[in-house]
């Protein structure tokens, strides 16, 4: 499985990379009044954070602790509260495979 890349697209269809080497991301969520991102990775049974303005662009850190499933999607409520849907827990056999 080949690294996931978070890039941006504005309405002149030009792409630019903002991150890459996520573990299957499967789906992101802005944060922070745009700042940052929240990245969900299926691969890595795990949330990421990534800067999205600055010096920091780019820059990846962990959103919270290893999560018990496989998330599929993540979304942001009026109170930003983030919402992660799990598609299954996890897997022993892919945890030692990982």
């Amino acid at each position: 499985m080949a690294p996931s890349e978070l890039v941006t697209a504005d309405p002149a269809r030009r792409h630019r990379l903002i991150a890459d080497g996520f573990a299957f991301a499967n789906g992101g969520v802005l944060i922070d009044d745009g700042a940052a991102a929240v990245v969900a990775e299926s691969g890595g049974y795990c949330l990421t954070r990534v800067e999205l303005e600055g010096e920091a662009a780019g820059r990846k850190s962990p959103f919270g602790g290893p999560l018990a499933g496989f998330p599929d999607n993540v979304t942001r409520d009026d109170d930003g509260l983030i919402w992660v849907a799990m598609v299954s827990p996890r897997d022993p056999a892919l945890d030692w495979l990982l």
